[in-house]
């Protein structure tokens, strides 16, 4: 009977392992390679040797800080983009927007909204943060990167489609593309280091010996 059976097997019996890799479920024989390391494999865990087994750690956060960790990413990218965009569209853009004045609200008028757009920067901020937290891995910078592209390319993507609709020049939209893809790298930046931060502190990242 091989190893890989959800049999009741005693741990006396030898049996055979399936390539050499013991199943969750399984009680193999003393002399099956990974037969001492049954119970590491049932956690989730892989053979690193014939006496030591990986488990992935997991996470100690409780459901309220990891809430919290949430949270303060998504503060925290909210004040990325305030920054960023404060310097892409009140100044570099500027002189498109001077071209366009009749498309947009006087400046008094959106100073007096300025309320709806910091609202709208959070929401968007806590949004990515918890898309970013479902699948986390611990992989550092690279990893934000990577949220951030795909998630700018979105963005960038659906901002681009005003050029069909508005009056607008295609540089102004192509700048705009290029702009939010520049904003969701900083944003994934700022989510990796902010969640490298925490987990560390928790003791999230990385894997243990069983």
């Amino acid at each position: 009977m091989g190893c890989c059976s959800t049999d009741q097997i005693p741990l006396t019996q030898k049996t055979e392992c399936c390539g050499g890799t013991c199943k969750p479920g399984c009680k193999c024989g003393p002399d099956c390679n990974c037969g001492p390391n049954c119970a590491c494999h049932a956690a989730g865990g892989s053979c690193a040797s014939p006496t030591s087994c990986e488990v992935p750690a997991k996470s100690s956060c409780c459901p309220v800080k990891k809430c919290l960790v949430v949270l303060f990413g998504g503060l925290m990218v909210a004040l990325i983009m305030f920054l960023f965009e404060g310097f892409w569209h009140g100044q570099y853009l500027m002189p498109f927007y001077e071209m366009t004045r009749n498309l947009w609200r006087p400046m008094a008028e959106m100073q007096a909204l300025s309320g709806w757009y910091v609202g709208v920067l959070i929401a968007t901020g806590v949004i990515l943060s918890v898309i970013f937290s479902k699948n986390y891995e611990c992989r550092g910078l690279p990893e934000g990167v990577r949220f951030g592209f795909y998630m700018g390319l979105l963005l960038g993507v659906t901002h681009f489609c005003a050029y069909v609709h508005m009056p607008i020049s295609l540089n102004l939209a192509s700048l705009w593309f290029f702009g939010w893809i520049i904003e969701g790298v900083l944003a994934g930046i700022t989510l990796s280091l902010t969640y490298m931060a925490f987990s560390k502190k928790a003791g999230a990242c990385g894997s243990k010996k069983a």
